[in-house]
């Protein structure tokens, strides 16, 4: 994680005035769905203690939620709420934007793909919610339907052959 200074210009975060070689903290990731709400979870001490939550709630934005920077595809920004490295004191809450990046890539790339595979999947549930129900179409009593599936192995008509006439 990395303290992210304030925006200077509507451009976007950069990851190169984050002082890389200088972390807040070196976390273990992970992303949980829980109900319709994505947590990013930031954590120490082999994934045991939680160090800081992102939460993205299901009628957020998650390109805003988790934006990319403008200088790299594996730096992103979030905010997060109080966990155990940024609790404040008086119990409330405390929120911060912070940087965070991968090693790899592949990794960052899978994040993004997870993050638009939440983002359908509320949308695919919201769609399927307004989606109005309608009754199983019922015969009435007495009425019938006849279905022609066709004449399996029919019968060919069997021409008669030409009757030939030989001259002697």
């Amino acid at each position: 994680l990395y303290r992210v200074p304030p925006l200077t210009t509507s451009g976007g975060h950069r990851a190169e005035q984050w002082d890389l070689a200088k972390p807040l903290q070196t976390c273990g990731f992970q992303v949980e769905r829980r109900n319709n709400d994505l947590y990013l979870l930031f954590t120490t001490e082999d994934h045991t203690k939680l160090y800081a939550l992102s939460k993205i709630q299901e009628n957020s934005s998650v390109s805003k939620s988790v934006e990319p920077v403008v200088d790299s595809s594996r730096y992103f920004v979030t905010q997060v709420q109080s966990g155990g490295g940024l609790q404040g004191g008086g119990g409330r809450e405390k929120t911060a934007y912070v940087g965070f990046g991968f090693r790899d890539r592949d990794v960052a790339l899978d994040l993004l793909g997870n993050l638009q595979q939440f983002q359908k999947s509320i949308q695919r549930e919201q769609q399927a919610k307004n989606m109005k129900v309608t009754d199983i179409p019922k015969l009435a009593e007495g009425e019938k339907i006849h279905i022609s599936f066709g004449t399996k192995g029919a019968e060919k008509k069997k021409k008669k052959p030409a009757s030939s006439t030989t001259a002697s």
